[in-house]
């Protein structure tokens, strides 16, 4: 994560934190009282990964794509070469693509 401040110019700037999500990634807005505003960017890559290109991490995690279920949350397991969904524990058998979940926006909820 990049993060610069910047001085704020404007009468019309927000109290309070906000964010604005474009494409790939995310531009956070804290502004302070002494009317500087820190800018943060955090990118993230949001691409699928075939299973032939490469395997996930064991045990993390992660979205799949399976041709007959759709999209999951699933942990996946190297012993076995299977594919758990997170939410039931059903075995997924056709996941052709993968990728890692982004990271938590932090913070309260």
């Amino acid at each position: 994560m990049k993060t610069l401040q910047v001085p704020n110019n404007g009468t019309d700037a927000p109290d309070t934190p906000f964010a604005i999500y474009h494409q790939s990634c995310v531009i956070s807005f804290f502004p302070r009282r002494n009317r500087l505003i820190t800018l943060s960017l955090t990118t993230f890559s949001m691409e699928w990964i075939s299973i032939t290109q490469t395997l996930p991490e064991e045990l993390k995690e992660i979205l799949i794509f399976d041709r007959l279920e759709g999209i999951n949350i699933a942990y996946y397991f190297k012993e076995t070469n299977s594919y758990i969904v997170a939410i039931d524990g059903s075995r997924l058998t056709n996941v052709g693509y993968w990728m890692p979940l982004p990271e938590s926006p932090g913070g309260e909820l």
